[in-house]
């Protein structure tokens, strides 16, 4: 999947960011980690329940959660860059980063609230240095993280369903010795 990406990202531009949701999931070894959890899933939950179309959308319900948990999780996955930068507005970041985070800077470095009634002045910099905003700081993930990013995913996706599986196997083995009704048979 990854060849299709690079010509994609320099036609659009800005509005294919690596760190947009899609593009991080649709590319690289994270693919195949969500495909085994999300099948593994699948398979644990019709074990479990013992019907079909209810293990299906237990499938969709609790999928759709894990892939929300794992966007949430994403940005603490790994090692965040920090930036202070005196006498600018923009955020001292570069343009192909995922910034996650920014703010402005007093001038003796420290993080300051934002003055949003310069947002709305004619002289916008002159605005912020009259009220002791004089840098910005940003946090953000460098496009060179990227995979370090998808092989974390990765990882947490396969060490899921490697816990899945032993948990099915556990299950179908007898799991806490609970005697389970056999499931009924089909009418015809």
């Amino acid at each position: 999947m990854t060849w299709w990406w690079h010509p994609a990202a320099q036609a659009m531009g800005p509005l294919f960011a690596w760190h947009s949701w899609y593009p991080f999931y649709g590319i690289g070894p994270v693919v195949v980690g969500l495909s085994v959890v999300f099948l593994v899933l699948g398979t644990t939950l019709g074990i479990f329940l013992r019907r079909t179309v209810l293990a299906m959308g237990a499938t969709l319900v609790t999928g759709a959660g894990l892939f929300a948990l794992l966007e949430r999780a994403r940005p603490h996955l790994w090692p965040v860059h920090t930036t202070y930068a005196q006498h600018t507005v923009d955020p001292p970041a570069p343009a192909d980063a995922w910034l996650l985070a920014d703010g402005p800077l007093s001038p003796d470095g420290r993080r300051v609230s934002e003055v949003w009634d310069c947002y709305a002045s004619r002289d916008f910099r002159q605005c912020l240095t009259s009220h002791g905003i004089t840098g910005r700081w940003a946090e953000y993930h460098p496009a060179s993280q990227l995979w370090a990013l998808q092989w974390t995913v990765t990882g947490l996706c396969l060490a899921l369903a490697a816990v899945l599986v032993a948990l099915s196997a556990w299950w179908v083995r007898g799991g806490f010795g609970i005697r389970r009704r056999p499931a009924p048979a089909e009418k015809r």
